[in-house]
């Protein structure tokens, strides 16, 4: 079965799904993967980041990230029956995040993936 959110253990809270359960303000950290198609997600995390906490989300590729890759992340929804990629594919993740107060420190492409590094206002 699917890994479930866990409580934040010592300052360092790692999720798989969309609703976390520790306290506001719980972690000074956060690893995040996959499943950013669910609205509400930046809040969350934002929620349960300490002031000046940090995340890091991984998660795939969007439209725009590599030069030559639209096709193939078109074509990715259709071929593996994932219906929330295409909307996930063309958010907006800069706004997303920093509407939530979590600022940019750092983002980086791997293969098909791409990880941000976040910061928590405060």
């Amino acid at each position: 079965p699917r890994p479930r959110p866990t409580q934040a253990q010592g300052s360092i809270c790692r999720t798989f799904a969309p609703a976390v359960q520790p306290n506001n303000s719980a972690a000074s950290a956060m690893q995040y993967r996959s499943g950013f198609h669910r609205r509400g997600v930046a809040g969350e995390i934002s929620r349960v980041l300490k002031p000046g906490g940090t995340l890091v989300f991984v998660d795939s590729l969007q439209m725009g990230d590599r030069p030559g890759w639209d096709g193939l992340l078109e074509a990715f929804p259709v071929r593996f029956h994932e219906p929330y990629f295409r909307g996930y594919a063309l958010d907006d993740l800069d706004g997303l995040f920093n509407a939530a107060g979590l600022g940019a420190e750092a983002q980086s492409l791997a293969f098909l993936s791409k990880v941000m590094v976040r910061r928590k206002a405060g």
